[in-house]
């Protein structure tokens, strides 16, 4: 955010920075570039720090977009979001309603609020507005107002000497206004007719505005421009009563501010104006209607008793209210508990890098699983990557849907006690599922035929299963030409994602960021087990091109209440042979598939209100397609494909021919099955 600014957000960020520091917590300020007190947001590594500490609408697309690619990472740290009044509130109270910003303001703190493990809000009534707007619940959000610093008050500038500068005498009565000057807002339209009436009835009236904008030229105004927080303190003391009028506040830090300089106060009821400011005993509140400012100010005026006596009761009321005070609380009440959580929570998940001696898995046995069609060559290439790993697996399992083995497969499985099935039906899912079936061991790691393995990825894999919430793991998979991570700039984002209001489905699983993901790729992903065969194996109803068999299957895990996560350091390049495999040939054929598997996969796991979303995405989809390949066929084909897949929206998941659980699957057409390791 842009911290080059003297609002109120701006300022308390600093100060709230300033008095942690002062209680010996480490803090860093960040803003869009670098600054006095910040640095750019460029140079902020999650890893480095246990909390970030978000405010108001971030008042940047940058801090909301880094906040959201780093929510996945394993290193990630706590957040806590800040409320200081909400956009929404503004635009009731103001009814602006045609101001675009109030939208995308209340967008970002939607976003942040929703994101953040803690919410801090500066008052209850932006908690309540919290509550009923973003829906969050009471227990996330705790109230921690505003502060002030009492220290800021120059010793070399007395009372008269800041006056002299200003050009206001020892007889002129000083009303102060300290805001940018909306009248939409800060109501200073009201300010301005109630000093022309006080002026007419008390000549010697003057209103000291800082920094003076929105206040139309008058002999009782004095402007002082724009004033750096840190002297600010100075101005308060030249003046006697302060005065806001706003139509809209969450706290102002304003009015803590002047109840610590001593100053009599009056205020507009709004926001937490109220929570702190009690009627003729530390403030005057103005009516509802905020009519009757010049009678109010006129009272204090005629009567300096009153003046006095506010002044020093506003004095007790924001010794509460100190920056070292209120950052004690965020400590206590914020902070500590945060960190405490997200360590307990780190503890219980195998995701730090540093933590790989601790894991417990040497017990679990892995069989690595992989279907073929007609790659010789290239599943010979990838079987020596599985052979080479650094953790040796206890199976190794070929399924070959090829019409006639391979006798150089054959030769190869037997030399190295390979299991060697062969299957008739083609389809990537009936050799997984015939796979689960032979398989004896605790994980089972599934790569497709024309893939290299790094010599570590069965044990990169296996570390995660020590948590035993992890269902699942997916790896990183790079495609010819990606080994070197220089060749692709945006590996730092999120991977694995699936939306269940539109469908899209994001891949990009050459991603460097660990966490959680919704689904993995079928050429680098391992799994329990159990929980395979629990969650029902492969979908055979995801038929052709058997896209999104592998999303489906992972969505089924997580219904099952387990976690799917993502290990960058576990790598699988991928060679992408054009011959062979088990997808789709023509491409009229491979638009039917990819029709038929998208719509099977939202109904399932979508949410249907979303569905005039989906068949917007699809239909765009299809218009592209048939744009790019000069086919307009290709649009029925897709047309034909969702027409064709609705008549398997009920059906529940199929198996191929075997139950899991009971029969082991017959061994047919095998022309060379070898022992297990």
């Amino acid at each position: 955010m842009d911290l080059a600014g003297a609002g109120g957000v701006e300022t308390h960020i600093l100060s709230l920075a300033a008095a942690l520091r002062g209680l010996g917590v480490e803090v860093s300020v960040f803003g869009d570039s670098d600054g006095e007190g910040f640095r750019s947001l460029d140079r902020c590594r999650p890893g480095d720090y246990q909390i970030i500490h978000t405010h108001g609408c971030a008042f940047s697309r940058q801090f909301i977009r880094w906040t959201m690619e780093n929510r996945r990472r394993a290193d990630r740290p706590g957040h806590v979001h800040t409320l200081h009044g909400l956009s929404l509130g503004y635009l009731l109270a103001c009814g602006t309603w045609l101001n675009w910003r109030c939208y995308s303001a209340s967008l970002a703190e939607l976003v942040l609020a929703r994101h953040a493990e803690r919410v801090i809000a500066v008052s209850s009534n932006t908690k309540r507005q919290a509550e009923k707007f973003f829906r969050l619940g009471p227990d996330k959000i705790e109230v921690i107002p505003n502060g002030y610093n009492p220290d800021n008050v120059s010793p070399n500038n007395s009372r008269q000497m800041i006056r002299s500068r200003l050009g206001l005498g020892p007889e002129n009565l000083v009303l102060l206004f300290v805001g940018r000057g909306e009248d939409r807002v800060k109501g200073t339209a009201l300010i301005s007719d109630a000093m022309d009436e006080l002026y007419e009835r008390h000549g010697e009236v003057r209103l000291l505005a800082i920094p003076g904008s929105g206040f139309p030229e008058a002999k009782w105004l004095c402007r002082a421009g724009r004033v750096d927080h840190g002297k600010i303190a100075d101005y308060y003391r030249a003046a006697d009563i302060f005065v806001n009028a706003s139509k809209y506040e969450g706290f102002p830090l304003t009015i803590t501010e002047a109840m610590g300089a001593g100053l009599a106060v009056v205020a507009a009821p709004v926001g937490g104006i109220v929570e702190i400011v009690q009627h003729e005993k530390n403030a005057l509140l103005l009516r509802r209607d905020r009519g009757d400012l010049a009678d109010q100010v006129e009272r204090l005026i005629v009567d300096e008793n009153l003046r006095s006596y506010l002044g020093q009761n506003g004095r007790v009321t924001a010794k509460e209210l100190t920056w070292e005070k209120i950052a004690r609380r965020t400590i206590k009440e914020i902070y500590e508990p945060l960190v405490s959580s997200t360590a307990n929570e780190l503890n219980d998940r195998p995701l730090a890098e540093n933590q790989s001696g601790k894991f417990k898995t040497d017990n679990l046995s892995v069989s690595v699983i992989i279907p073929t069609l007609d790659r010789p060559n290239t599943l010979i290439d990838t079987l020596e990557s599985v052979l080479r790993q650094s953790h040796q697996p206890s199976q190794i399992i070929v399924v070959d849907q090829s019409e006639r083995t391979s006798e150089k497969v054959s030769s190869f499985c037997q030399d190295h006690n390979i299991i060697l099935d062969h299957l008739s039906e083609r389809g990537s899912h009936r050799a997984r599922n015939r796979a689960i079936d032979l398989a004896t061991g605790d994980i089972l790691f599934f790569c497709d035929d024309d893939s290299e393995l790094d010599e570590d990825v069965l044990e990169n894999h296996l570390k995660n299963y020590a948590d035993k919430n992890i269902g699942a793991v997916g790896g990183r998979l790079l495609q010819p030409g990606e080994r070197d991570d220089a060749v692709r700039l945006d590996t730092n984002v999120k991977c694995g994602c699936f939306n269940r209001w539109s469908g899209k489905v994001i891949g990009k699983f050459y991603s460097t960021v660990k966490g959680p993901i919704d689904h993995f790729s079928g050429g680098n992903c391992s799994g329990r087990r159990e929980l395979l065969i629990a969650a029902g194996g492969y979908d055979e109803n995801f038929a052709g091109n058997a896209f999104f068999e592998e999303t489906d299957l992972a969505l089924r895990i997580k219904k099952l209440g387990y976690r799917i996560i993502f290990e960058p350091a576990a790598r699988v390049l991928h060679l992408h042979c054009e011959a062979g495999g088990n997808r789709a040939g023509r491409m009229k054929e491979w638009v039917f598939w990819f029709s038929h598997n998208y719509l099977l996969l939202f109904w399932r796991h979508g949410k249907k209100i979303g569905l005039p979303v989906f068949f917007a995405r699809l239909a765009a989809r299809w218009l592209w397609w048939s744009i790019r390949h000069k086919n307009p066929a290709l649009i029925f084909a897709g047309v034909r494909g969702c027409w064709v897949g609705r008549k398997n929206l009920r059906q529940k998941v199929r198996q191929v021919k075997n139950s899991f659980a009971t029969n082991p699957a017959p061994i047919n057409d095998n022309p060379r099955r070898s022992n297990p390791r």
